[in-house]
């Protein structure tokens, strides 16, 4: 996966055109395991603007499906911290820079998935 966005990555940056990735995975930052090298190639790419790290007990997720349960479907808690990337050409790091209020946002609409409420449903300030 992260071979291919990063030569995605690159035609974009030789085509002067935009394009961005938000990778959301576990936070794989054990020394050992076989996922680590894929987390490390996505978080240390050059292509990367910003890298969250997502405590496991600040956020939920909802496990798969989630389109077919309908309002009121049960949110979980995480069993691991969760790693936000943001992969973008140079292009679009420029015209679209991922700022601290739409770093805050996500980091809201994770948080929020506890409540029950829907924070992408609000628009504020166009993020």
């Amino acid at each position: 996966m992260a071979v291919r966005m990063e030569a995605l990555l690159e035609a974009s940056d030789l085509a002067g055109e935009r394009l961005t990735f938000v990778c959301v995975v576990p936070a794989w930052t054990k020394p050992r395991g076989p996922h680590l090298p894929a987390w490390q190639q996505l978080a240390g790419s050059p292509h990367t603007t910003c890298a969250l790290t997502l405590p496991r007990a600040q956020h939920a997720y909802v496990d798969g499906e989630q389109q077919l349960r309908g309002k009121g479907h049960a949110c979980g808690r995480s069993r691991h911290d969760t790693s936000l990337l943001v992969l973008q050409s140079a292009a679009a790091a420029r015209e679209v820079p991922f700022t601290e209020p739409m770093q805050a946002r996500l980091r809201r609409a994770f948080s929020l998935a506890n409540t029950g409420e829907h924070p992408l449903q609000k628009t504020a300030n166009g993020c």
